[in-house]
C-alpha cells in the first residue's frame, strides 16, 4: 500500500513538472514594475513599495514582456526649470528621445491621461517625448494612457527620422493625449500598428502623421492643429482610417496613398478642406464633411474609386464656393448615396454643390435623400 502511494506521488510530481515546463512556469517574464513621484531610481527599483522615480529607469530594469505602471504626476522635467538635469528628471537618449523604448514592454498609467503627464518642459525644442522602437510594444490603454506635451513630437512609432520605418510591427498606442507639442502629435511608422482612442490637440504641425504598412487608426480625435488633423504619407500602404474625427485643424484629413480606406470619419469646422484625397484607388465611405472652410471632399489625381454613403453639408468659401465634393482632376469621379444638404441633391444653398474644377465630371446619382449620420465613438477631450 505504501509503495503504491509512493508511485502515485512520483507520477503526480512528474506530471506537475511536465506541465510547468510546457507552460513556461519558472521563466522570469511578465513582471510588473512601478514608477511613482515618490520613487527612487536604483538598479533594484520597481517594486510596489520601492518604485522607480523615472520611466527610463524602469525601462532599464524591466525585461521583454514586462509591464510598467506609472502613478499620477509629472515625469520628465519634474521641477519645471526647463532642463532635464535635476534629480528625478528623465534622461534623454539617442535620437533626441526623452523616453526611449527599445524592448517589448507594456507601459500604462495607473490613473489615466488626466493625471499623468510626460513633458520635457521645453528642455529642447526638438526633443521627442516618447519613441517606441521595438515590435510588440503597448503604450497606454483606455483610461490608462498619458498626457504628452511641450516637446517636439509627442509619440513616435519607429525611427526618429522616418515614419515609414518597417523594422518593427504590432505596436499599440491607445488612450493618450498629445497636446501643444512643437511639431506633431503622433508620428506612426512600422507594420500593423494600431493607433486607437488617442487625442492630438493644438500642435504647430499635424495631429497624426502616418507612414508604414497596414497601419490602422481608429477612434482618434485631432483638434486645433496648425496643419492637417491626419496626414497620410504617399508612401504608406494599406492604411485604414476608421471612425476618426478632425475638427478645427487647418485641413481635416490629407490622404495621399493608393488603396487607403476611410470609413466612419468626420471632418468638421476645419479652416480648409475636410477630406483631401489624392493618388486614387482608395475609398471614402460612411463619412461626413460638415462646415469646413474649403471643399468637403476634394478629389485629385485619379480620385478615389469610391465616394459613397457620405454627408457633405455647409462646406466651401470663396476659393471653393459651396463645394461638397470637388474634383480637381481630369478623371471622372462617381459619388453614390451622398447627402448634399437637401433631398434633391447637389445645388445652391442649402445644398452643397458638386464642383468639377479640373475638367473631370462628377457623377452624383443616386443621391441620398436624408442625412447619412456618422457618430464615431471617440474619447472625450478633457
Amino acid at each position: 500500500m505504501r509503495f503504491g502511494r509512493q508511485v502515485r506521488s512520483r507520477v503526480v510530481m512528474i506530471l506537475v513538472i511536465g506541465l510547468a515546463i510546457g507552460s513556461g512556469a519558472g521563466v522570469t517574464s511578465g513582471a510588473t514594475f512601478a514608477v511613482a513621484t515618490n520613487g527612487t531610481d536604483d538598479p533594484g527599483c520597481g517594486g510596489k513599495t520601492t518604485p522607480c522615480r523615472t520611466i527610463g529607469r524602469a525601462i532599464t530594469n524591466a525585461g521583454a514582456g514586462d509591464t510598467i505602471v506609472v502613478g499620477p504626476g509629472r515625469y520628465g522635467d519634474v521641477n519645471f526649470d526647463g532642463a532635464l538635469t535635476s534629480p528625478g528628471d528623465e534622461t534623454p537618449g539617442a535620437n533626441s528621445c526623452m523616453i526611449r523604448v527599445e524592448k517589448r514592454l507594456t507601459i500604462l498609467s495607473r490613473d489615466g491621461a488626466a493625471t499623468t503627464v510626460l513633458s520635457p518642459g521645453g528642455a529642447s525644442a526638438g526633443l521627442r517625448v516618447v519613441c517606441l522602437l521595438a515590435s510588440g510594444i503597448t503604450f497606454g490603454k483606455p483610461k490608462k494612457g498619458f498626457t504628452i506635451r511641450d516637446g517636439g513630437d509627442g509619440v513616435r512609432v519607429g525611427s526618429s527620422s522616418d515614419a515609414d520605418d518597417l523594422s518593427l510591427s504590432d505596436v499599440v498606442v491607445s488612450g493618450n493625449r498629445s497636446i501643444h507639442n512643437l511639431f506633431h502629435g503622433f508620428v506612426v511608422g512600422g507594420r500593423n500598428t494600431l493607433i486607437k482612442g488617442n487625442q492630438a490637440v493644438d500642435h504647430a504641425g499635424h495631429g497624426f502623421v502616418v507612414g508604414g504598412t497596414a497601419n490602422i487608426l481608429t477612434a482618434n480625435v485631432a483638434s486645433g492643429n496648425g496643419m492637417a488633423g491626419f496626414m497620410i504619407f504617399p508612401s504608406a500602404a494599406a492604411v485604414q482610417l476608421r471612425g476618426n474625427a478632425a475638427t478645427g485643424n487647418e485641413t481635416g484629413f490629407v490622404v495621399n496613398p493608393p488603396n487607403a480606406v476611410v470609413t466612419g470619419c468626420v471632418a468638421s469646422g476645419n479652416l480648409g478642406i475636410g477630406f483631401l484625397m489624392r493618388l486614387g484607388t482608395g475609398s471614402i465611405t460612411k463619412s461626413a464633411a460638415i462646415g469646413n472652410g474649403g471643399a468637403g471632399i476634394d478629389v485629385g489625381s485619379d480620385g478615389p474609386d469610391v465616394v459613397s454613403d457620405c454627408t457633405v453639408v455647409g462646406n466651401g468659401t470663396a476659393s471653393s464656393p459651396n463645394c461638397g465634393v470637388e474634383n480637381i482632376s481630369a478623371v471622372p469621379v462617381n459619388t453614390t448615396n451622398v447627402f448634399w444638404g437637401s433631398a434633391s441633391g447637389p445645388g445652391a444653398d442649402p445644398s452643397d454643390n458638386a464642383c468639377a474644377t479640373g475638367g473631370g465630371a462628377i457623377g452624383v446619382l443616386p443621391v441620398a435623400t436624408k442625412e447619412v449620420k456618422v457618430k464615431p465613438k471617440l474619447p472625450a477631450i478633457d
